[in-house]
């Protein structure tokens, strides 16, 4: 890293993609969730895993899950999904983290996808294993909408099970 000032870095990783792997584009980017009233995310559409539009916020400290395998063209063994993930407007400095979960019950990770700070939406890209049941969950310390977008995944290679 370089920088024209003295600061702290923090670098975390998530994984890493064996030789072997291959990533499968999206022929269009799909929006698999969005949590403001009146937009529509894939997994909000009929035949979509809630099949009803999301108008609520995620709630501070509590995990919200949702399937994201098999819709959106995102068949059910993906190893790994392209995302990027937007904090929207949160009312205060704090974290969100995306992560594989079976159900909401499962540990959370602790480190973030994203880092943010009151009144500025953010977004940032991740890779992200959704869980062997499809579960992916969002866990944000402040209540604020999310929007969670794919234009892409790995299929099943190797792939330890979470």
């Amino acid at each position: 890293a370089l920088s024209t000032n003295n600061l702290h870095i923090i670098i975390d990783t998530s994984g890493y993609f064996p030789a072997t792997s291959t990533f499968t584009a999206l022929a269009t980017p799909k929006r698999l969730v969005d949590t403001r009233a009146g937009q529509l995310g894939e997994i909000e559409k009929p035949g979509g895993s809630t099949g009803t539009d999301i108008t609520t916020q995620l709630v501070a400290n509590i995990p919200t899950r949702w399937v994201v395998t098999n819709q959106a063209g995102i068949p059910t063994t993906v190893a790994a999904l392209a995302v990027n993930i937007t904090a929207i407007s949160p009312p205060s400095g704090g974290n969100l983290r995306i992560y594989p979960c079976t159900s909401t019950a499962t540990t959370p990770p602790t480190t973030s996808n994203i880092n943010y700070i009151a009144g500025k939406t953010l977004a940032n890209s991740a890779i992200v294993a959704p869980a062997t049941n499809g579960g992916l969950c969002a866990l944000s310390t402040n209540n604020l909408h999310i929007i969670i977008d794919t234009s892409g995944y790995f299929p099943e290679i190797g792939r330890a099970h979470v």
